[in-house]
């Protein structure tokens, strides 16, 4: 939303803020990452993310979706596709031979892994 001054308590301010709040309360917002629920930095910060976006914006929690490569968390909103996962072959081919480029059949590898990633993707994307 545009408007020149936000935040003010003026009346544009106050009902772009319940127009915000309504539009917040619906919104499906998707997480991508190679793992989730471990003690690493990643999943740590998601979790408060996600505790940010339910606490503090009135997201529901049933509107949070996870779509990674490994988790050690399982429910209804997590989505595990290997192929997001760093230790994936094809993810440490690209690591590996990120530097020198690809040649051969390599890339044609690393294309079909793109693609796949993509549809997973597209497959878990809130409309």
């Amino acid at each position: 939303m545009i408007h020149c001054q936000f935040g003010y308590h003026d009346g544009v301010s106050i009902v772009m803020k319940q127009i915000e709040r309504v539009m917040v309360n619906h919104l499906g917002v998707p997480m991508i990452h190679c793992q989730f629920g471990y003690h690493d930095g990643v999943s740590i910060v998601m979790k408060q993310i996600e505790r940010v976006m339910v606490n503090h914006l009135g997201v529901p929690e049933k509107n949070i979706f996870y779509l990674v490569g490994r988790s050690k968390q399982h429910g209804l909103n997590i989505t595990i596709k290997p192929s997001l996962w760093i230790k994936n072959k094809t993810n440490q081919l690209m690591i590996k031979h990120f530097g020198e480029g690809y040649g051969g059949n390599r890339s044609e590898r690393i294309e079909k892994a793109i693609s796949k990633a993509k549809l997973n993707i597209k497959g878990k994307a809130c409309y």
